[in-house]
């Protein structure tokens, strides 16, 4: 049993709950508001950050090479100079096939057909490792900083509300 005198009064402890969180804060249109707006932000910086985690890499192309499951995005330079974009690549005996537009661009995207020998140059867009790590270092860093500065700022609003005067 803890003796009157060490409780706090009701006026420090309604200091510190209307510091920390005020009663209803949770259902307010505000704290909602603020939620759609922290998403919307994640969303946002997801779609800047993943395609920092690509890249292309040069692909050796030979004839009669054949792939098991399609290429999703390749870029090819062809003997006469041309460049190409394709997507959902698939190599059969001597000839490249490929959608010229992403499939969810259109319903039936047109599709190309390109010999092998005339290709100079394939890449395709793949994961970079080292961009990957130096992202979740990155990510993980900032999360960390962000959770120090929250216990900080807590613990010193704690001290304000609570500190001796």
């Amino acid at each position: 049993m803890v003796p009157d005198s060490a409780a706090p009064s009701p006026s420090t402890t309604a200091r510190v709950r209307s510091a920390l969180s005020p009663p209803g804060a949770m259902h307010t249109p505000s704290f909602r508001r603020g939620r759609s707006v922290a998403r919307a932000a994640l969303a946002l910086a997801l779609v800047t950050i993943v395609p920092a985690c690509t890249s292309w890499h040069r692909t050796p192309i030979t004839p009669g090479a054949t792939t098991d499951a399609p290429l999703d995005h390749v870029r090819l330079v062809r003997a006469d100079g041309r460049r190409l974009e394709l997507w959902t690549v698939r190599i059969a005996r001597d000839t490249l096939f490929g959608y010229t537009r992403p499939r969810w661009d259109a319903i039936v995207p047109p599709t190309t057909a390109v010999p092998v020998d005339s290709v100079r140059l394939l890449e395709v867009r793949g994961t970079d490792a080292g961009r990957t790590a130096g992202l979740v270092t990155g990510v993980a860093g900032t999360g960390a900083v962000l959770v120090i500065g929250l216990v900080v700022g807590t613990l010193l609003l704690i001290n304000t509300a609570f500190g001796s005067h």
